[in-house]
């Protein structure tokens, strides 16, 4: 029924090991645990709604919703960028991959020293994606094509957003 905290718990230890740890400390902890890192081995072990990212211009630290999991699981790195780009699957993260590289051959500075991670959408989930990371106060960016009708009319929630701030 205690409290523990682990400032950085990722120090010295394997990925593996890490990542078993946190699973240890979860299972098997009857009080708190309060874990920092930076590590992307922790958060594929946590569960989204369990994590809280602190920020210094923030009050208060910012939640995540279980909805979050899926992007966790596969886009860990996203959680510590300042910005994201939610591109719709392989072909998008592809070409941002190819502008990053282009960017880097002409002398630009790295997208992930500039605070930008480019996030897997997983097709049909892209949307959720950035709502959520939108919610949790993220700059993001939806990188996609107009091949699926049905998805074509979710993205008009940006626009809308869009216009009623143009408005204001």
């Amino acid at each position: 029924g205690g409290l523990v905290l682990i400032d950085e718990i990722e120090q010295g230890l394997e990925p593996d090991r890490v990542q078993n740890l946190v699973n240890v400390l979860m299972k098997n902890n009857k009080g708190q645990v309060f874990i920092t890192t930076h590590s992307r081995d922790v958060l594929v072990e946590v569960s989204s709604d369990k994590l809280y990212l602190v920020r210094k211009q923030e009050k208060s630290p910012l939640r995540f919703p279980l909805s979050m999991q899926g992007v966790c699981r596969k886009n860990p790195e996203a959680f510590f960028a300042r910005k994201v780009v939610v591109a719709e699957g392989a072909t998008e993260i592809g070409i941002c991959r190819a502008l990053h590289e282009y960017r880097l051959r002409h002398g630009k500075r790295n997208m992930a020293y500039l605070g930008i991670r480019i996030a897997d959408g997983s097709g049909s989930e892209m949307i959720e994606y950035v709502k959520s990371f939108h919610a949790a106060k993220f700059p993001v960016c939806l990188f996609c094509d107009s091949d699926a009708d049905n998805q074509d009319k979710k993205k008009d929630f940006a626009n809308r957003k869009q216009a009623l701030r143009s408005e204001k």
